[in-house]
């Protein structure tokens, strides 16, 4: 799949989102309909081809504005709507059907790994925990809840179903890395020209910028291989820019996180001073182009802390996760199982400090009667849904496979070159992905990115 990095294609898809882009603002929702059909059509035509093609539709849409406006204009998969539902829901249960459709013939059902195996069993565990307790009577809530599962399912199955048969998976890294660099360019340039008549101060990206996790540790792994050095180094300055712009504190957080843990299990330290060199040239050079970006920035990392005083959404976040864990230890069974699909939290153990009915943190219904069903983040979702021992099991079951992979990493290396890069990639990122994967576009892409640390591990013949 190498021909995918060829020269061709850091033209073509930085041009493709770029018209996708505009259509967003400026176009037709017929675009994006027709664009869909199409690839109804192909998938008809060929399973492998139709679900590599809605993978690349996935990644290249945004799934909010880059600038929300009163009657904003957005044509995108996520928002357009047949039926009363968006594009990317019925595309969704498209690709389920597909993967059903391929397992009858195949006759097989394929579970995964360790992770895949736990995920699957606490989403039983949810799904019974939430019928008992009556939680199908908020049925909104119970079946938004499902689709973290269902999304999970969905990821996993076009991978190990539909793209494993003719090796496609091996393309969704290189694809996924020029879209993002793509998306960069072009989000970049709009944020510094906006910037410099006052009207933004920060990169507003989609859910999907989240996978600079794993574009940042394909680009280093690219990096220590030496191949397309010249690309490679500036699409990891674009990349540390982008961090910079974005002046998202969890992004910082955990995409310097999987840089460490990267560097450490490839055993290759001598690249660190590189990465800190790009990151600095990045924060100087969009200093001298405004200030004021870097200024932005300042602020969020120093409202990190929940306090009161500091920025409202981090105390929502300790109110809800206080609130939860009060729970989990005052009740065995939201201890061990969770309050299940449909449960909910309430604020008598620890208030908001704050009136909730003019910040948009809740439903306005739920305010009043003091009855939230999903919160903030997705480890107080899943400590909500799944309870503490669920939770731990969840995260404990992705640092298992981390730890037996950074131990074996050498020898992996050489049964399989190729293969033990792209599961250290995938397993160093996956812990940090789960604590924001709060998107269902997030919740999709990581079953696809455990689909292919399955195929790959397979060449190396471990679990």
């Amino acid at each position: 799949m190498d021909k995918l990095l060829s020269i061709k294609y850091w033209y073509l898809i930085p041009l493709t989102y770029i018209g996708i882009f505009w259509n967003q603002y400026f176009g037709s929702e017929i675009v994006v309909y027709g664009i869909f059909l199409f690839g109804l059509i192909l998938s008809v035509k060929s399973l492998s081809e139709g679900t590599l093609y809605f993978i690349i539709v996935l990644l290249l849409f945004d799934d909010f504005p880059f600038q929300a406006k009163e009657n904003q204009i957005f044509n995108s998969i996520y928002t357009a709507t047949i039926f009363g539902q968006t594009i990317s829901k019925l595309l969704s249960l498209w690709l389920f059907g597909l993967i059903v459709l391929k397992s009858f013939q195949i006759k097989k059902i394929i579970i995964g790994n360790l992770f895949s195996k736990i995920f699957l069993s606490l989403m039983i565990i949810s799904l019974i925990v939430g019928i008992s307790s009556l939680n199908y009577k908020y049925a909104g809530s119970f079946i938004n809840d499902f689709r973290f599962f269902f999304n999970y399912i969905v990821g996993f199955g076009i991978v190990v179903y539909l793209l494993a048969e003719k090796d496609y998976f091996k393309a969704i890294f290189p694809l996924m890395t020029l879209i993002f660099l793509s998306k960069i360019i072009v989000l970049t340039g709009t944020t510094i020209i906006l910037s410099n008549f006052g009207s933004i101060l920060t990169i507003k990206a989609g859910t999907g910028s989240y996978l600079i996790i794993f574009v940042v540790c394909y680009l280093l792994y690219l990096l220590t291989e030496r191949r397309y050095i010249l690309y490679t180094s500036i699409g990891l300055f674009l990349t540390l820019g982008f961090l910079v712009l974005s002046a998202s504190r969890g992004r910082i957080v955990i995409t310097g996180l999987v840089i460490v843990l990267y560097i450490l299990t490839i055993r290759k330290t001598k690249y660190i001073p590189i990465i800190i060199a790009f990151t600095g040239i990045a924060i100087v050079g969009i200093f001298f182009i405004n200030p004021s970006l870097i200024d932005y920035l300042m602020w969020k990392i120093t409202s990190f802390t929940p306090q009161k005083g500091s920025g409202q959404s981090s105390y929502v976040r300790f109110v809800e996760i206080s609130n939860i864990l009060h729970q989990n230890f005052t009740s065995v069974k939201s201890f061990f199982f969770g309050n299940g699909l449909g449960g909910f939290w309430d604020s008598k153990y620890l208030e908001y400090p704050f009136d909730l009915k003019n910040t948009s943190s809740y439903p306005e219904e739920w305010i009043l009667r003091d009855r939230y069903f999903k919160p903030h983040g997705i480890v107080q979702f899943l400590l909500l849904k799944i309870g503490f021992i669920g939770t731990l099991s969840f995260y404990g079951s992705i640092l298992y496979l981390y730890i037996k992979n950074f131990t074996k990493y050498k020898t992996n290396n050489l049964i399989n070159k190729e293969s033990a890069a792209y599961v250290t990639i995938i397993l160093v990122g996956l812990l940090p992905f789960y604590l924001i994967a709060f998107s269902a576009k997030l919740q999709l892409l990581g079953g696809v990115m455990v689909g292919i640390c399955y195929c790959y591990t397979k060449a190396l013949k471990i679990e």
